[in-house]
């Protein structure tokens, strides 16, 4: 169980806010079933909202956002994917070229932002938001998402790529494997490092991955082979295209 958690569970404690047997059941759900301390003593009853919300605010001093009648464009609302929405209780309510503003009713994982913005491929600028009032402006756009969630599973399975985002695509042209694998040694709290997860692992992780999303095509991936090998000095281009050629034809 992460640290923070534990902090976070024994000071909603010492404020009063939740008592050692709920400290203890939340700590407990959070390792069976994790989500953030905060999300889960209000998730169980254990502490009141706005309680909840003060002392969020104190401890983390974040910005604000009231989302109580706020008209957020469906189009910035699918920056994030509806699974992430969904597990974590947080919306995006701003963007500009780099950043996505994001309400968020508890802050205190640090893993969650981590995984947003490596999904997202942009910077995140955390505001302090009610949760019922996540919830309640997210239930707006359910429909919605969910609806092209369906639509992207049925274009995979019919062989219809969907087209990679322009944050993804950015994302891919900035983050190096280093960068990679580092992320993932953060996320698994050291247990994965350069040691014992090569590059060579890590490509054959992320191509599988990039094709089923839809980030490249088979083909745009052979492409891409071809010219690595005539790079290499494999082949030389007359092989290239006679190669390519072929592959048109089938």
């Amino acid at each position: 169980m992460a640290k923070d958690s534990q902090r976070v569970a024994e000071e909603l404690m010492e404020a009063g806010l939740i008592t050692e047997e709920q400290m203890g059941k939340t700590l407990e759900y959070a390792q069976s079933l994790g989500g953030s301390v905060g999300q889960i003593v209000m998730r169980l009853g254990f502490a009141d909202e706005g309680k909840v919300f003060a002392f969020m605010l104190k401890k983390y001093r974040l910005p604000t956002v009231d989302l109580s009648g706020m008209v957020i464009p469906t189009e910035l609302v699918r920056n994030v994917p509806w699974e992430l929405i969904k597990k974590h209780e947080v919306l995006p309510f701003h963007k500009d070229r780099r950043t996505l503003s994001l309400a968020i009713a508890d802050p205190s994982d640090i893993s969650v932002i981590e995984e947003i913005q490596f999904q997202i491929g942009m910077q995140v600028e955390l505001h302090l938001a009610k949760r019922s009032d996540i919830i309640a402006a997210a239930k707006d756009y359910h429909g919605e998402m969910v609806k092209r969630a369906e639509e992207d599973k049925k274009s995979l399975s019919q062989g219809k790529l969907r087209p990679a985002s322009h944050a993804t695509l950015q994302a891919l042209q900035t983050t190096t494997e280093g960068a990679l694998v580092e992320n993932l040694r953060t996320r698994s709290e050291g247990k994965l490092s350069t040691q014992n997860l090569s590059k060579g692992d890590m490509r054959e992780a992320l191509i599988p991955a990039l094709l089923k999303k839809g980030v490249i095509t088979r083909s745009e991936l052979f492409d891409a082979v071809c010219e690595l090998l005539v790079k290499k000095e494999v082949i030389d281009q007359a092989e290239m295209r006679e190669i390519l050629a072929k592959q048109n034809q089938a």
